[in-house]
């Protein structure tokens, strides 16, 4: 397990560690031995939490004999309230850690801490990047972007990428989650030309990510306020949304294209859908605004078109805040799940629908 990082803001939660295992008891001469200090093994906490020390071993034997004792339980260690992650600060580190095993599901509903192993969290406070706040409470994780120009995923220079809670994905995968974002300040202010959002980002790369990097490819599919876009009617207006981008350094230096985007006018839509699929090498991206997952299509007033995925991605959660405009943009994600290979649906709508079923049904 890599190292874990409290960041401020994390709520603190404690949980029982595994039972240790008993220690030996040494026999007295020719009376009861007493019994043994306890060995056994640290019992797993939860998330990084190191399990207590077992207990005492039993009584030893007559004589100079020994005996195995039964030890009790140790007690749980503390576990940090994030989600579980390991920090990625260098671009060479190998991020075991955060993959999702080929032919397997994993769903969090987040009320557990850390139920299928790591996340990876990118760059926090690393030169160029900005902090984010993460919590996990009452079964929400909540991802903060704090109010400072360009916390987001945005290329233009002069502004700084924002941390990334993501997994590394290959081959034939699936993932959908659900987010509430809050935090807009007056969509009315003079600057209501901001993007307040969170969702999903889909990157090629490991390594910390530059705004001139040659071969920097990221796909980005987000909810919340969309300050302004070509592909909004009227073009340039603003309104709430689901915006589907992408950024490919080879072929539209230092922009970002909007590929689709779905209003949902001035109405901050709560539990938006957002997903995606890839079978056979060509990923589909969805959304549910409230009437189930439909997929995207890009957008004929596009100037770029879709650049395919590289095979292996990296896949997560974000939250973004393009001007000062209000106060931290806040996604609140009620779940997350993905499944890979065999695990998934053969069809990408199916897919969507099965997927967001699991995840919904095993809430609190």
């Amino acid at each position: 397990m890599g190292c874990h990082l409290l960041l401020e803001g994390d709520e603190v939660t404690f949980e029982q560690g595994g039972r240790g295992g008993g220690g030996q008891g040494t026999g007295g001469s020719g009376l009861s031995g007493g019994g043994g200090q306890g060995t056994g093994l640290a019992g797993a906490g939860g998330f990084g939490g190191d399990g207590g020390t077992g207990g005492d071993g039993g009584t030893g034997g007559i004589g100079t004999t020994t005996s195995t004792g039964g030890g009790g339980a140790g007690e749980g260690g503390a576990v940090q309230g994030a989600p579980c992650y390991v920090e990625v600060l260098d671009t060479t580190e190998v991020e075991d850690g955060c993959t999702v095993p080929a032919n397997s599901e994993q769903l969090f509903q987040f009320g557990e801490i850390c139920p299928n192993d790591e996340w990876c969290f990118s760059w926090p406070g690393a030169p160029g990047f900005l902090e984010a706040s993460l919590e996990q409470q009452d079964g929400t994780l909540e991802i903060g972007a704090v109010p400072v120009p360009g916390n987001g995923w945005w290329v233009d220079p002069g502004r700084d990428f924002a941390p990334l809670l993501y997994r590394r994905l290959s081959g034939n995968f699936s993932i959908v989650t659900r987010v509430t974002v809050s935090g807009f300040g007056d969509p009315n202010a003079p600057n209501n030309g901001d993007f307040k959002v969170a969702g999903l980002i889909f990157r090629d790369g490991t390594g910390i990510p530059t705004h001139d990097g040659a071969d920097e490819h990221f796909v980005k599919l987000e909810y919340g306020w969309i300050g302004s876009s070509a592909l909004a009617n009227p073009p340039g207006s603003s309104s709430f949304g689901v915006l589907f981008g992408q950024y490919d350094e080879e072929v539209y230096q230092d922009v970002a294209a909007h590929l689709a985007l779905r209003s949902t006018g001035q109405t901050n839509q709560a539990n938006v859908g957002l997903g995606a699929c890839r079978i056979d090498a060509t990923t589909h991206y969805y959304a549910d605004t409230g009437l189930g997952f439909v997929e995207l299509q890009v957008d004929g007033a596009s100037p770029q078109g879709l650049t395919p995925l590289a095979p292996s991605v990296s896949v997560g959660l974000m939250a973004a805040s393009f001007s000062t405009n209000g106060g931290a943009t806040i996604g609140a994600f009620d779940y997350a799940g993905y499944r890979t290979g065999s695990a998934m649906a053969s069809n990408c709508t199916q897919e969507m629908m099965e997927l967001d079923s699991l995840l919904a049904a095993g809430r609190d």
